[in-house]
């Protein structure tokens, strides 16, 4: 069931992939080209349902290069 307290998970971030075309040295999420670590849409999919059932009112996704996982447009759809 849906949290409904004013004390709840108010934001995740979920990194869908440490792979990056670039090697930003700001990046703190320490990705780049030679990081081939992605996560399975059915477990980002598990991870947003997830955080709803906490209370999840905002999700960031973040990488790497976000854009990189093929799968962002059915993420952001769901």
């Amino acid at each position: 069931t849906k949290v409904d307290s004013e004390y709840h998970l108010k934001r995740v971030q979920i990194e869908l992939t440490r792979l990056c075309n670039l090697n930003c040295a700001y990046c703190y999420s320490s990705s780049g080209p030679k990081h081939k670590t992605l996560l399975t849409y059915e477990k980002v999919i598990e991870f947003i349902n997830d955080a709803y059932e906490l209370g999840c009112i905002w999700l960031d996704f973040t990488g790497g290069e976000p854009l990189v996982f093929t799968q962002w447009r059915e993420v952001m759809e769901y």
